[in-house]
């Protein structure tokens, strides 16, 4: 809308006072096409609101800032520049046939967010957010951490290398992780000590107000928070940091049980004593936010919300749908990873496998390694190039080491031969793989109790697997081949093999979490067109409806098996 519509829908609204056009600088920084000004009594103050609106208006919400804020107390969501965050746009249909009811019920937001400001209704929410608060600071200075959240004070490292900052737990570990996360050689880089001071959830403080000079009696007055045993603690490390630059980090914990995490930097000051307790500080001081590194915040932040397991898995078989299960478990929090696998992987097979062609050539689980590794660093992906059996026959695995087992071999006898072995551990295993023509795909989870495991599905006269969704009884093979027997395949794509994969790590987390306790059979169906058209017949369970399958999951175990039974 142009700038003389939306003063004429502002004019007929009829609830604002004084408006007038405002060239007010905020509106080109925040690249507003333009914007007004009016004036509102909200709790006794009398406030001027400027609301800019983008060109494109009203397919986007306008934008309020308070012109004044200077003038009133410190209240949550207000940024730098005055803007009022009341809302987030990108969770918010608009109504863009409504220009004067988006205006008015977004100004209603607005103004409800300052009135719970002054009236004090919100300070939980300067917690909630203060990581962002303390980073719109003056002068604030990033580096990136990579921290163990400890719950005493204790002495931790800033890394430096050039104008490059980071700071990270004293773990050799951690500090060997941050080249991999930035891509920085380790060589050149030196170490000086800093002070971690950790708050509790009980401690509440506010973050200083922008464009104040941050003083040192600021931190003084937090560390009053402290509990007389962690001052003590405290105490103890003044002396051993180092003189001229000081560096701390303040963390204390959030109601959705991630740690704020803010710091900063004392410089170009003379004092004999740690600036936190000198009574005559004189130098700079920065503020120092975070680009934080640690897994435990970025799992949590990107993750599906469950805590970090700190699971070992061991992952038989590296290939379509093995080399996805990987990637899916490393992004879900299971960091250490064994994965075996003896093949290596061909160019006629890259466009369904995970690594792709540039790793054709190389042993899979190998490949697997250095892809995951290479994009998650917090990742510990152990390799072994040759068969399981061999793996176990020379005790370079040990299945006691390991809190799960997959097995996506895709090879029967292989996985007969393992269940027959694994059965004997008290740990959950599970058998992973997909039918042919994308109809379908399976994981079955095994060792939660003593009946149903894998040779069950096989115990019958044809050896032929009754959880499949291919009828037993065909014309043909599945096999196909492009050029002779030497491009032999099963067909299912790449994309088979990813909602397999994902069925098998959801079920993983689902026994992690405790809220899968029986071995059942889970099943994903696909559409059966091509696979008919093939000359192919589905089994009587592809065509049960999900609901039967469901109720079905842990009725497979047989009386008759050899192995469970």
């Amino acid at each position: 809308m142009e700038k003389a519509e939306v003063l004429k829908v502002l004019q007929h609204i009829g609830s604002f006072n004084e408006i007038a056009e405002c060239q007010n600088p905020v509106f080109k920084k925040r690249k507003l096409g333009f914007g007004f000004s009016f004036t509102d009594t909200i709790e006794r103050f009398n406030i001027k609101i400027l609301v800019g609106f983008e060109i494109n208006f009203p397919l986007v919400m306008p934008t309020f800032f308070i012109d004044n804020y200077g003038s009133l107390p410190l209240i949550p969501h207000v940024e730098k520049d005055g803007k009022v965050c009341y809302t987030h746009e990108d969770y918010t249909f608009i109504d863009f046939e409504q220009p004067g009811q988006i205006i008015s019920e977004t100004y209603l937001l607005t103004k409800k967010t300052i009135e719970e400001g002054l009236k004090k209704k919100n300070l939980q929410d300067f917690a909630d957010e203060f990581e962002a608060y303390w980073a719109r600071l003056d002068n604030c200075e990033e580096i990136y951490s990579d921290i163990n959240i400890s719950a005493d004070p204790i002495i931790i490292k800033i890394g430096k290398k050039e104008n490059f900052r980071f700071a990270v737990s004293d773990e050799t570990q951690r500090m060997k992780n941050v080249s991999r996360y930035v891509n920085l050689d380790e060589i050149g880089i030196t170490y000086q000590n800093a002070i971690f001071i950790p708050f509790t959830i009980n401690d509440v403080f506010l973050p200083p107000r922008y464009h104040d000079s941050l003083g040192i009696d600021y931190f003084q007055s937090i560390l009053k928070l402290l509990t007389a045993p962690a001052e003590k603690k405290l105490s103890r490390l003044f002396s051993t940091t180092t003189k001229n630059e000081e560096y701390v980090i303040f963390s204390f914990p959030q109601k959705n049980n991630v740690h704020c995490l803010f710091g900063v930097k004392f410089s170009n000051f003379k004092s004999t004593g740690h600036p936190l307790i000198s009574n005559d500080f004189a130098g700079k001081i920065t503020p120092i936010s975070f680009d934080r590194l640690d897994k435990e915040f970025l799992y949590k932040r990107g993750g599906n919300g469950e805590a970090v397991p700190e699971k070992k898995v061991l992952l038989i078989g590296g290939g379509s749908i093995g080399g996805f299960i990987g990637e899916e478990l490393i992004r879900n929090g299971f960091f250490d990873l064994t994965v075996v696998d003896a093949d290596f992987l061909k160019s006629v097979n890259c466009y369904r496998h995970l690594t792709g062609f540039a790793y054709v050539g190389k042993n899979k689980a190998k490949a697997i390694k250095e892809k995951t590794e290479s994009f998650f660093p917090h990742s510990n992906v152990n390799a072994i190039d040759i068969p399981i059996e061999e793996a176990l026959r020379k005790k370079v695995i040990r299945i006691e080491d390991y809190h799960f087992i997959i097995v996506a071999t895709g090879n029967v006898t292989v996985n007969c031969f393992l269940n027959k072995l694994l059965s004997k551990f008290n740990k959950p295993i599970l058998y992973t793989w997909n039918d042919p023509y994308g109809i379908g795909g399976h994981c079955l989870v095994t060792n939660l109790e003593k009946k149903g495991c894998y040779n069950c599905l096989y115990t019958n006269d044809e050896f032929y697997n009754m959880a499949s969704f291919a009828h037993h009884k065909q014309d043909k093979t599945f096999l196909k081949t492009l050029s002779g027997c030497g491009s032999v395949y099963t067909p299912y794509g790449s994309i088979d093999s990813m909602q397999t994969a994902i069925l098998t790590v959801k079920t993983v987390i689902e026994i992690e979490t405790n809220r899968i306790k029986q071995n059942a059979i889970y099943s994903w169906k696909g559409n059966s067109e091509i696979f008919i058209r093939e000359g192919y017949k589905t089994s009587s369970r592809y065509e049960m409806g999900n609901v039967d399958l469901e109720e079905r999951k842990n009725s497979f175990a047989n009386e008759k098996c050899k192995v469970c039974n």
